[in-house]
């Protein structure tokens, strides 16, 4: 499992550490044609790529650098090209959110000094302005997820992480969850028209939550095998939920699986099997793209501790 470095959960991140181990960017600039076996690699190298999200125009994603790798930024670049644009202005940090749904703009974290905020940023003009401001406070914002109905983020403050919905009609904002930094690491996953996603990790294990907007009901997605859970993303189009699953170690038995939404402890359908040592990151995002269904996400290598941007296409068929 890949942390997402935009979280001030250090505590929690080093609990999760202690459960997970028991050149320039390539970018593949010729999206591949046609459907494929396996995933095929868009953004590679020596840095460390995570949190990518794509529509027919744009993809975004975050990396480190060689020289500073523990530094990351937001990046967005046209499909088919390799005019590579940061999200984030000089002087500032950045990890990449997601892409505002029909729309060519992306939601991403910028941090700057002691300071962590959310921005929207159009990718064609790079014009940028932060969220509304009762989503962006004196904590710590980060993980924003964007639909046409709600912005989803998570703030760190004091010993807990909490979890929160904006409801870009009615303006209002709702806490939907919040776990104790000390013991826990919670990671916003998605959010769509109705259902939010996320991710906790505590000494044991990874379970992955799946939120209702309409009847504020949340479930976890059953593991009756006793393996992690994480990175879920809904699909409410096909009504199907698309989560990681591995054993109790970085790169363990990683699977991409797929349950129904109306029985998230189905047997889980298979969507691909990764090599040992190899994980994913805390983030899946799906494109619709009309005729298919993609799935995005940063594959993890765990020796290195280094991630690749990775595409599935079609993943409904499977």
């Amino acid at each position: 499992m890949h942390r997402h470095a935009g979280s001030r959960s250090h505590a929690g991140a080093a609990a999760l550490a202690g459960l997970l181990l028991a050149g320039a960017v390539v970018l593949v600039a010729a999206d591949p044609s046609g459907a494929v076996e396996g995933p095929q690699p868009v953004v590679t190298g020596p840095e460390d790529q995570l949190l990518p999200s794509a529509n027919a125009d744009y993809l975004i994603w975050t990396a480190s650098s060689e020289a500073f790798p523990d530094r990351f930024h937001a990046y967005g670049r046209p499909r088919g090209s390799n005019d590579v644009f940061r999200l984030d202005p000089p002087g500032t940090r950045g990890y990449a959110g997601g892409i505002d749904p029909g729309q060519n703009a992306a939601v991403y974290q910028q941090i700057e000094g002691q300071s962590s905020d959310l921005y929207r940023i159009n990718l064609a003009t790079r014009a940028r302005n932060p969220l509304p401001a009762v989503v962006n406070s004196s904590r710590w914002e980060w993980g924003p997820r964007v639909s046409d109905a709600f912005y989803f983020f998570a703030r760190d403050g004091g010993s807990m992480t909490r979890l929160f919905l904006y409801d870009r009609n009615t303006q209002m904002l709702e806490e939907i969850a919040s776990y104790d930094i000390t013991t826990f690491y919670a990671s916003p996953g998605a959010v769509g028209e109705r259902y939010a996603t996320w991710t906790v990790c505590g000494p044991l294990t990874c379970r992955a939550f799946v939120r209702d907007t309409v009847t504020d009901e949340t479930r976890k997605i059953r593991a009756p095998d006793g393996s992690a859970r994480y990175a879920p993303v809904v699909d409410e189009a096909g009504q199907q939920v698309y989560v990681v699953r591995s054993g109790q170690a970085c790169g363990a038995s990683v699977r991409i699986v797929r349950v129904p939404l109306a029985d998230l402890g189905a047997t889980p359908v298979t969507i691909a099997t990764l090599p040992s040592g190899i994980d994913v990151g805390f983030t899946l995002s799906l494109e619709d793209r009309l005729t298919q269904l993609d799935l995005w996400f940063s594959r993890y290598r765990c020796t290195p501790q280094q991630g690749d941007v990775y595409r599935l296409r079609d993943v409904e068929t499977v």
